[in-house]
């Protein structure tokens, strides 16, 4: 242990240098953290890990997500104070690349680059033009940013423009990330300074305006000939990739179909069970951004109400009313958004 608190200490001597949100992948070492929410990192490792890092690694970080088990570490968020020197920076991730960490997403405080991952500017619209064309809307409310419960409103209306809205059926519940909504990248922009972001893995979905491409499922294409939006079957191959390394990086391909899957990690979606029975793929980060999230769908919950890795979930038969419903010719759009958000945007964006 003594070991390690020489590696904690040369963990710390870079604090001033560091960038707002760097999420990891640790690929090969093995640590054991024990860790208070806000706090310092304070790490025991295996005896191996231990003496390459102390070596190695110079970084500086206090711990963002915590706490985290006993297990191989898979995501580790740092919050650092300032951005002050690129080169320490710099040298911090080499350091990282030796070691097998690979870097998966880097936001900063400013629009500049570091590492692999660019700096999305904050933008809100102040007005949104496809509102305007949309004749099919769903509306996704929370209490707060922190709230997973929600609610959906379906509006439609005959014509385009300044026509009225009008309600369709019965709101109906739902869940959306299992640590609420942060500003997603869609029609609104990139959100706005001061509240949460989306980002890769932080299981938030994503708020703002989004469109609503395409339909995925199990059936094949002659059991869901009712469908007005595009359809694709999925199979035993078909994976979400979710690596911001990949030229794939924010959809749902055919492994079988490619030659060579650049990607470290994708969700093969049918073992994920019925959740992806169907589902409709929301249209955040289509560029995409790396590190910025990815592959975020409406679809069924299965078995309880706890949130979702970061997309919205509906019980089964409101999923069902919802691709009867929805017509690409329509050109359909998901608002999500907190209620005070809502209130506070819906005249300059034209929401009902």
């Amino acid at each position: 242990m003594a070991k390690c608190e020489t590696w904690k200490n040369e963990y710390h001597k870079a604090s001033e240098h560091g960038v707002t949100e760097l999420k990891m992948i640790h690929s090969r070492r093995r640590i054991t953290p024990s860790l208070r929410r806000g706090g310092s990192v304070q790490c025991s490792l295996t005896s191996w890990a231990c003496r390459s890092l102390r070596r190695r690694l110079w970084a500086a970080a206090t711990l963002k997500d915590g706490p985290i088990t006993d297990q191989p570490v898979k995501n580790l968020f740092f919050d650092v104070r300032s951005i002050t020197s690129r080169l320490i920076v710099s040298r911090t991730l080499h350091l990282l690349r030796v070691l097998g960490i690979g870097v998966l997403s880097l936001s900063l405080d400013s629009a500049s680059v570091i590492g692999s991952v660019p700096a999305v500017p904050l933008r809100l619209r102040s007005t949104i033009p496809e509102i305007s064309t949309c004749r099919q809307l769903i509306l996704v409310t929370t209490a707060s940013w922190d709230e997973v419960s929600a609610m959906v409103h379906l509006y439609k209306r005959g014509v385009l423009g300044k026509a009225p809205w009008r309600k369709v059926g019965q709101p109906f519940a739902a869940v959306v990330g299992q640590r609420g909504l942060g500003w997603g990248i869609g029609l609104h922009g990139t959100g706005e300074a001061g509240a949460p972001q989306k980002r890769e893995g932080d299981r938030k979905a994503p708020a703002g305006v989004f469109r609503l491409p395409t339909v995925f499922g199990i059936a094949s294409p002659a059991h869901v000939s009712f469908l007005r939006l595009p359809y694709q079957q999925l199979t035993a191959t078909t994976v979400a990739v979710d690596d911001p390394g990949s030229k794939y990086y924010n959809q749902i391909v055919d492994r079988s179909a490619i030659g060579y899957a650049d990607w470290s990690r994708a969700e093969s979606i049918l073992r994920d069970g019925d959740s992806y029975r169907f589902g409709v793929m929301i249209e955040h980060n289509r560029q995409p951004f790396p590190g910025y999230g990815s592959c975020i769908f409406l679809h069924f919950w299965s078995r309880n109400h706890s949130g979702t890795a970061g997309c919205t979930a509906v019980d089964l038969a409101d999923l069902r009313r919802l691709l009867r419903w929805l017509d690409s010719k329509k050109n359909p759009l998901i608002v999500q958004l907190p209620m005070p958000e809502y209130l506070r945007l819906k005249q300059n964006w034209g929401l009902p």
